[in-house]
């Protein structure tokens, strides 16, 4: 079933990723650096490690849900770019 978690939130990271590097790089679409890939590795090293302590202060989260979320939602959306 850890696997069905993972691999639904991962489907909906590597979306969000996408939509949100089309956004930022809209900001500056007439430059050479990948804004877009910056500003989401950016945010979503930032909410990894922010979910990481929260899991950490609030036990109650299920195993399958902080595996979903960390390896699947946050892992797809900041290493999506490894694969463009």
């Amino acid at each position: 079933m850890i696997y069905v978690w993972i691999g639904t939130a991962g489907i909906l990271g590597t979306w969000l990723r996408y939509g949100l590097g089309l956004w930022a790089q809209s900001w500056a679409p007439r430059t050479l650096f990948p804004l877009g890939t910056l500003t989401v590795n950016l945010i979503g090293c930032f909410v990894l490690g922010w979910f990481s302590q929260w899991v950490l202060d609030k036990t109650r989260v299920s195993p399958q849900l902080c595996s979903g979320i960390s390896t699947g939602l946050l892992g797809s959306f900041t290493t999506f770019s490894a694969f463009s």
